[in-house]
């Protein structure tokens, strides 16, 4: 899997595949675990009863501080942010990664 050589795309599947490949990751486990995660849905949150989990990567709030609303709910940042950990062997912080057999 090279470095994708088209324009960034626009749709949220689209966009999970390209970072995916930017980073050296399997596109379709990476689907797969989003579309576990939020339906695909970036404005999509859960867990609230236990501080909010938010975006189409369900980014927990109260394990990443750090990161904000407005970036977990963007599909583009955070994208390259779950490939990123999914590329460094991370992939283990998402529920879905075990449900699924991932990790």
């Amino acid at each position: 899997m090279g470095a994708p050589t088209e324009e960034k795309p626009t749709t949220v599947e689209g966009l999970i595949r390209w970072h995916a490949a930017r980073h050296g990751v399997d596109p379709d486990v990476m689907v797969a675990v989003a579309t576990c995660e939020s339906g695909l849905n970036p404005e999509a949150v859960g867990d609230v009863h236990l501080g909010g989990s938010y975006g189409t990567w369900q980014i927990f709030s109260k394990a990443h501080p750090t990161i904000t609303r407005e970036q977990a709910f963007d599909p583009d940042w955070s994208s390259e942010w779950a490939a990123k950990h999914f590329a460094a062997g991370r992939a283990s912080m998402w529920t879905c990664s075990k449900i699924l057999g991932i990790v």
